[in-house]
């Protein structure tokens, strides 16, 4: 028998078959042998391990786990012991390489063979831990494990590394309660060897870094610096090279505690000792970055980049004492470093750096500082570099990436970058290459080469299957006077809002002209809900831009289609009944807006119709100017315009009811939003100054709320709101003598009995405590 594969295995369903299945090129060797040794499974486990072998053994636990390893060595059969826990599985391929070692002359040589393993801290393997570790051992009899916690094999030389891997599961835990347990009985059982050992380095080692694991980070440096001491004391510094792990590991507790200062001495000490240790050229670097030393952070970073590039070729990757943790972060430094550089205006170094970036967890900001940087500094071609780079690659976020950059591209709204970018991607030999041959033909107002580009476009392409800037090919089509009927026909309304957003933001300066042509293209249509449909998105997409933006568009024009279209629409899909009795019951805000709308008009009872306002106002305060406009037009008799006032006033409620409840809500740019909607349709008004200084409370931003407070107080001295309010700030600021000051003032002259009962409370309250 060649190679026996022993384990010990306890409540291991979860994870059994994985490991077992990635063992199966060295299992399906006649020569290789698999024995499974279970310590008190009450799951599924043993049944499991029986579909992969015949030997399975049982064992009563003991709570030490060399004393279960060494039982399954003792079953073993073969020349070779290798050992695997079922947390862990063994990477595609090196079991051909394993294999195929322990049957060359080679081996003959040797009698423990070290292999990596990669330690996962994360479930999206971007955080990971590497270590050298002894894992097969010459089964001469005499091979056993010692140590009743971290089990340690009592190996001999010569010692071989083998370039094969183990990843390591066990790490990752969303089972609170199983992390809690293995902590408390991995520390109690430290603590009990400890007491009978209590200057043993390596269980002060470890006993802290339970702690640290555990995250009670000042203990955790208690017990390091412990141990840190005794090595001191005790080992020569030629010797400590034996002690790495300690460095290593008290340099992370003392950055856990925010005792940098001691950290980085440590860091100087350890790299002195080892000038491999990259790890702790990470962790200087950092540091460095903290106390504000760039260009040495800047040093440390290469060093650490330089080291991982020869990794495997490093004698500390090979050393089974040093679990080197900081192997996974290349994309993150990576991006360090190209900020850096962006800072100290070297951009190309910048750009090199952030282009190497391909971990999930940075890209965005990769991808953002390299748009940044390309389209602030010209380097358009860098950008297109970049991107038949990751072409290369089959990268899975092309599509993510061609994103952001359009994102860009619409929030910029630079024609001649976007002329410059066309431009340059045109060459690009995709769909996306295309795309940009029409933008850059159109822009330079070469308009049969994009006619003709379009027409393709047109006759093949699925629209409803692009991203969002290709909504460029209906643009340039209305534009140029091209059909494009059977495109809308085909689009689904999901596709048409995307479409209709991306075309309203881009193309608001000639949103009319452009609007107006597609409101043609659509009336081809026989009318039916989904033309009435597209026609709504439309509409509701063009007010939107026209709130947000105040772009210059008819609104009234806008806003009376837009209400036209959605009573037709709620007229085909709901029942008179409905529409006109119980429109409460309708689901969807857009329809229900239509339906109280439809009554707004219809209604003759003034006190039915002044209802109707505060609800329709209450789905969408900022349709209240339309919704005032279609009240002005049919207010032609004397008692209607008298009316009117009195549902402005009521409506103008509503309003500022809206706003105050997203304050509170914390939703301050949609108050915000809304607060010009408000100052739009009722001009000046003392409650916008409070409204606004509310939002600028919340943000703590005392002085500008002051001081839209005090302008108010100009136009509206005697407004009890922004006295009242004005004197709260004041408070809030720790100023109780000028609160004392504006809450006496406005006793004066207050109206609001609810205001003046709040005020004499504040005033005792505030000469309690200046008392």
């Amino acid at each position: 028998m060649l190679l026996s594969i022993c384990m010990i295995v306890k409540d291991e369903e979860k994870n059994l078959p994985r490991c077992l299945d990635s063992l199966k090129e060295l299992t399906e060797n006649k020569d290789v042998e698999l024995i499974i040794v279970d310590t008190g499974s009450t799951d599924k486990t043993v049944e499991i391990a029986k579909r992969y072998t015949e030997k399975v053994y049982f064992y009563e636990w003991k709570d030490d786990f060399s004393a279960a390893r060494n039982f399954s060595i003792s079953k073993a059969q073969g020349e070779w012991i290798f050992i695997i826990d079922a947390d862990e599985e063994l990477r595609a391929e090196d079991g051909k390489i394993l294999y195929n070692f322990l049957c060359s002359k080679e081996s003959k040589g040797y009698n423990t063979i070290t292999i990596l393993v990669k330690n996962l801290l994360d479930i999206d393997n971007d955080n990971f831990s590497i270590v050298a570790s002894e894992r097969l051992f010459r089964n001469d009899g005499t091979f056993r494990y010692e140590g009743f916690v971290h089990n340690l094999p009592k190996s001999k030389g010569p010692v071989k590394h083998l370039d094969v891997m183990l990843i390591h599961y066990g790490y990752i835990s969303t089972d609170n309660e199983l992390v809690e347990r293995k902590f408390k009985r991995t520390s109690a059982l430290l603590k009990k060897k400890l007491e009978e050992d209590p200057e043993n380095i390596y269980y002060l080692y470890q006993l802290s870094a339970s702690y640290l694991m555990h995250k009670d980070y000042k203990e955790a440096l208690e017990v390091a610096e412990k141990a840190y001491e005794l090595m001191q004391k005790r080992v020569p510094f030629e010797f400590r090279i034996h002690f790495l792990f300690l460095y290593q590991h008290i340099v992370k507790c003392y950055i856990a505690n925010n005792e940098i200062n001691k950290a980085f001495e440590v860091c100087d000490e350890g790299i002195k000792l080892e000038p491999e240790f990259i790890d702790l050229y990470y962790y200087r670097a950092k540091i460095n970055l903290v106390k504000k030393r760039e260009d040495y952070a800047i040093k440390d970073f290469i060093n650490y980049l330089k080291l991982l590039g020869r990794f495997s070729g490093l004698k500390i990757t090979k050393n089974p004492s040093v679990e080197l943790f900081t192997v996974g972060f290349k994309d993150e430094v990576y991006m360090i470093l190209a900020k850096l550089y962006k800072d100290k205006e070297e951009y190309d170094k910048a750009l090199s750096f952030a282009c190497k970036v391909r971990s999930k967890t940075v890209i965005d900001e990769a991808l953002q500082l390299i748009i940044k940087i390309c389209f602030e500094n010209g380097k358009i071609e860098d950008l297109f570099d970049y991107y038949q780079q990751l072409r290369k690659e089959n990268n899975e976020w092309l599509d993510k990436i061609i994103a952001n950059i359009e994102f860009n591209l619409l929030e910029r709204n630079d024609e001649r970058l976007f002329l410059n970018y066309s431009g340059a991607f045109m060459r690009d030999d995709s769909l996306y290459g295309t795309l940009n041959k029409v933008r850059f033909n159109f822009i330079e107002g070469q308009t049969e080469n994009a006619k003709n580009i379009l027409q393709m476009f047109l006759e093949k392409e699925n629209f409803d299957m692009l991203p969002f800037y290709y909504a460029d090919i209906i643009y340039y089509s209305l534009m140029i006077k091209l059909g494009i009927k059977n495109i809308i026909e085909k689009i689904s309304n999901d596709q048409w809002i995307v479409f209709v957003e991306y075309l309203t933001k881009k193309y608001f300066e000639n949103i009319e002209e452009w609007m107006t042509t597609l409101e043609s293209e659509i009336e081809k249509f026989k009318e039916n809900i989904n033309v009435l449909l597209k026609k709504l998105l439309l509409y509701h997409q063009v007010l939107n831009v026209y709130y947000e933006k105040k772009i210059d568009i008819p609104f009234e024009r806008v806003f009376n289609s837009y209400v036209k279209t959605g009573i037709q629409y709620i007229g085909k899909i709901y029942r008179e009944e409905i529409l006109e009795k119980n429109p409460e019951i309708i689901r969807f805000d857009n329809d229900r807006f239509f339906a109280f709308v439809r009554l707004i008009i219809r209604e003759q009872d003034l006190e039915k119709r002044k209802e109707y306002v505060k609800k329709a106002v209450g789905i969408y305060p900022y349709m209240a100017d339309g919704i005032k406009k279609l009240i002005e037009k049919s207010a032609n008799k004397v008692s209607d315009s008298k009316f009117l006032s009195a549902e402005f006033e009521m409506y103008k409620n509503v309003v500022k009811n809206k706003i105050k409840g997203l304050i509170d809500q914390g939703f301050l740019e949609e108050a915000e939003k809304l607060i010009d909607e408000y100052e739009k349709l009722v001009g000046n008004d003392p409650d916008i100054y409070s409204l606004r200084a509310m939002i600028k409370i919340n943000k703590r931003d005392f002085a500008s709320a002051i001081s839209l407070l005090k302008n108010g107080l100009k136009l509206y001295p005697e407004d009890d709101n922004l006295n009242y309010n004005l004197g709260y700030v004041y408070e809030l600021m720790g100023d109780d003598l000028k609160a004392l000051e504006q809450y006496k003032k406005l006793l004066n002259f207050v109206k609001d009995e609810e205001i003046e009962g709040k005020i004499v409370y504040l005033q005792n309250k505030l000469y309690r405590n200046l008392n």
